[in-house]
This record gives structure tokens, C-alpha cells and sequence, in this order.
């Protein structure tokens, strides 16, 4: 079985949605910087992280989660519960610019992220990743790509790319 790692937020859970409520802006036209002030200001909101609704559930059980959230891993567990998504380790990063690769190696054979940034880091350290489509994304062209969290379709685009 392919061990698989898969990113949270707007991977499995809406967060850029809840993200650009929170804040009446638009993600796509805020300054990095600005965004990395907003998300660590919600660091302790408990009722911002727990309450993000599910975007895709997979079809399978990852291996581990990796993010670069910067709230309490115990918030995420319990949004996990709410919306039904599996209890797993969870490798989390703080830093935005930090190549998810280093601390998925051992522990998963790719990862899966809406995050082109995130893919192309992995990618350039040689750690295989595949990025999930989402609205945001869809314009990168990339033959790194699946369009559902479906184990099959993974597992297909891991042994052709990989």
C-alpha cells in the first residue's frame, strides 16, 4: 500500500473560504505577509479551526497529515471528529517557506497538496508529490496532478510519475 500524506487546508477542509470571511479580503489579491499576520493572529481561535467544513473527504486512510498550520494540533483533531475525517499524526510546520519534503521522508511515499508552492518544493528535493486540484490552482499546468482524493487515482499517478 502506497503510504499517503495529505495536506488539510483546502486539500480535505475549506479554509480559504472561512479564511477570506474572516477577514473580507480575497486571498488571491492579499500580500503574503498580510496573510501570514492573519493566520497567526487565529493561532488560538479555537472556534475558527474546529469549525472549518470538509471540502473532500478521501477515499482511504493517509499515512500521516503535514501542514503548515500554526494552531494546536487538539483544534484540528477536533474539526477531524466533526466532519468525520480519521485521527492521524499530524507533521506540522510554522514556517510557510519550510519544504514539507524534510519531514515526510520515512514517513510517507507522496504527499498530496492544493499548493503548488508545496508540490514544486517536494518535487525539487525529490520527494515525490502531486497536487490536488482545487479552483485555485487549476491554472498551473503540471503533469503532477490528481483531481480527487481517490486512492486509485493516486496510486495510478504515483507509478507513471514516480
Amino acid at each position: 500500500m502506497l503510504r499517503i500524506s495529505l495536506d488539510i487546508d483546502d486539500t480535505v477542509l475549506q479554509w480559504r473560504t472561512a479564511h477570506e470571511l474572516k477577514f473580507n479580503c480575497k486571498i488571491n489579491k492579499t500580500d503574503p505577509n498580510l496573510i501570514t499576520l492573519q493566520v497567526n493572529s487565529l493561532k488560538r481561535n479555537r472556534d475558527f479551526w474546529e469549525n472549518l467544513q470538509l471540502l473532500e473527504k478521501p477515499d482511504f486512510t493517509p499515512t500521516v497529515w503535514c501542514t503548515k498550520r500554526v494552531n494546536p494540533k487538539t483544534y484540528t483533531n477536533n474539526c477531524f471528529k466533526k466532519v468525520g475525517l480519521p485521527i492521524r499524526p499530524i507533521i506540522q510546520f510554522y514556517n510557510q517557506s519550510d519544504n514539507k519534503a524534510y519531514g515526510l521522508v520515512g514517513k510517507a511515499d507522496v504527499l498530496i497538496d492544493d499548493s503548488w508552492f508545496n508540490v514544486k518544493q517536494c518535487l525539487d528535493a525529490g520527494f515525490p508529490a502531486l497536487l490536488i486540484t482545487r479552483p485555485h490552482n487549476k491554472k498551473i499546468r503540471t503533469k503532477y496532478r490528481v483531481d480527487h482524493l481517490s486512492y486509485d487515482e493516486i496510486e495510478q499517478k504515483y507509478n507513471e510519475l514516480f
